[in-house]
């Protein structure tokens, strides 16, 4: 069922990012949000790269309001979210 809206907090490296190539490859779109950097732009430009939509969102996890944001700038760009995958940390 490809064309889904996936957030993936943690999103820029490690697992999370091996997660949106993996779901990008499948057809998903990916909103990856990490702490912002080069690091993060670099996790959506390989997933771009793919031929995948993907978008990265700013996000310190410790914060509840910088979560509140993510989640609504995420429900905007991919109109809902279909998936939610928390590797942060």
């Amino acid at each position: 069922m490809a064309g889904r809206t996936v957030l993936i907090a943690g999103g820029a490296g490690g697992m999370g990012l091996a997660t949106g190539l993996r779901l990008a490859a499948d057809g998903e779109r990916i909103a990856l949000a990490d702490l912002p950097g080069p690091k993060l732009d670099a996790a959506v430009a390989k997933i771009v790269a793919t031929g995948a939509d993907a978008v990265g969102l700013p996000l310190d996890i410790r914060s509840v309001a910088a979560c509140r944001d993510v989640v609504a700038k995420a429900k905007d760009w991919g109109g809902g979210i279909d998936i939610l995958v928390n590797a942060a940390g």
